[in-house]
């Protein structure tokens, strides 16, 4: 009787762990990511993404490189040819980003960002573009997986899909700096290009063949860099991924990655000709200051978005378009172009004060210094030998034009302000705007010794 009932108990083993095994299967495929998991972007002709190319069986090949799981990574030579741009997309997803629109639908406003992404990627035959989703993924649906993917695009098409993790406690950017030094067709090298006759680097001008650095020059593509989250805080104090709410992440360590990505802030050369910040009070006068040293140009918002995100799929057609030689007056036609459609989206669909301001960063920069009493904000005292404390995190902007000696910003500050008045409010009334919006801090905000 025993050997009756322990029998159907051993020959249920492998049945137990073949379901097992098939459970892992499954829970495995759909966490990982798919080729076509993300929706059209709103407004867009451009379906999903299809799947890649069947890939070649694994080969290990010292002198090509290897992706860390060994297999071969696709060699430069003949893969970069005709790459004259790099876009590289962060966008953050591990926050609160569903929102409705005016006729109740639901929208994941991370996931829109990345098709609208993947949509300029698909459609600029001539960039190389990397996209870096930060969102957990969970793993058999109740364990932590991978922090975020990263989509790699070479002239259309993707090369690769790879999950990541952020495994540091301050999110500078550096697990995405990693994969972009690992994969770029062209990584920018860590020093500063050498001046030329007329003092300057010119790193806005390439080769047609990019088989040779540019006269002067980083060899290399024109970079752009655009960054979709939530408001960015000044200090790292406040928590800002849900799943990680004691990694710290402000204006300082945004700075610092954009350095990790495009290399050192040279004092005759920026490593990007133009930088999209698409978050609330991404134009506010610290944000402009950190960010200056790194791009031509900054479009962003010194206001609300409300998570309605700045609209960069011109980057396909601006690309196509292909100018050449790549001078500074492109960088800014570029961001003009992106500023007014996107400002003409959000006229559509926000009711709210619209604010886009687009700087040259070197003028608005020296403004800003000149002034900069009027707008920066000192950290509270503090008790003697207590550790220094940032500027207190603001919930209340104003336009910095109403500070005492800010002055009145815009052309004079080389700032192009696209600004249309709330519907309702205070503000209705409002024609002008400086493209600055500063903290409003009480002085017992402030803090004090205390």
């Amino acid at each position: 009787m025993m050997r009756l009932r322990i029998r159907p108990s051993i020959r249920a083993v492998p049945w137990a762990l073949g379901a097992f095994c098939l459970v892992l299967l499954c829970a495995c495929s759909s966490s990982a990511p798919q080729p076509g998991g993300y929706p059209r972007y709103p407004g867009s002709d451009t379906a999903a993404d299809p799947a890649p190319p069947p890939a070649a069986p694994p080969v290990r090949d010292p002198d090509s490189g290897t992706d860390g799981m060994g297999i071969r990574v696709p060699s430069p030579a003949g893969d970069t040819q005709g790459i004259r741009f790099q876009i590289i997309y962060v966008v953050h997803g591990d926050a609160g980003y569903t929102y409705y629109d005016r006729n109740g639908d639901r929208h994941l406003a991370d996931t829109e960002a990345v098709a609208q992404a993947v949509e300029v990627a698909r459609g600029a035959p001539g960039a190389e573009v990397f996209i870096f989703h930060q969102k957990p993924t969970p793993f058999l649906w109740f364990f932590r997986g991978s922090d975020g993917v990263m989509r790699h695009y070479r002239k259309g098409k993707l090369v690769r899909t790879v999950p990541y993790d952020r495994s540091t406690r301050e999110d500078d950017l550096g697990a995405e700096a990693a994969l972009y030094l690992k994969y770029s067709a062209y990584p920018v090298p860590g020093i500063c290009p050498p001046r030329t006759d007329s003092g300057l680097a010119m790193i806005d001008t390439f080769d047609t063949s990019l088989a040779a650095a540019a006269p002067g020059g980083r060899r290399g593509p024109v970079r752009f860099f655009i960054y979709f989250g939530h408001e960015i805080p000044v200090t790292g104090g406040i928590p800002y991924s849900r799943s990680r709410p004691d990694m710290a992440f402000s204006v300082a360590s945004f700075a610092r990655g954009l350095e990790r990505f495009g290399g050192p802030a040279c004092p005759h050369a920026k490593p990007f000709s133009l930088i999209v910040l698409s978050a609330c009070h991404g134009g506010t006068p610290a944000a402009t200051r950190a960010i200056a040293p790194y791009a031509s140009y900054l479009l962003a918002s010194p206001g609300e978005l409300h998570l309605s995100y700045l609209d960069t799929r011109a980057f396909a057609r601006l690309a196509r378009e292909n100018p050449i030689p790549f001078e500074t007056a492109h960088a800014e036609a570029w961001g003009r172009t992106i500023a007014l459609e996107s400002f003409a989206r959000l006229r559509e669909n926000t009711v709210t004060a619209i604010t886009l301001s687009l700087y040259d960063t070197d003028k608005a920069a020296a403004y800003l210094e000149a002034r900069k009493e009027a707008w920066r904000i000192e950290p509270p005292a503090g008790k003697r030998g207590a550790k220094p404390a940032g500027p207190p995190a603001p919930d209340v902007y104003h336009d910095c034009s109403e500070n005492p000696s800010f002055g009145s910003g815009g052309a004079e500050a080389g700032v192009t302000v696209y600004y249309h008045a709330p519907l309702f409010g205070a503000d209705q009334a409002k024609v002008f705007h400086s493209g600055w919006e500063c903290p409003a801090v009480t002085p017992r905000r402030l803090g004090s010794a205390e």
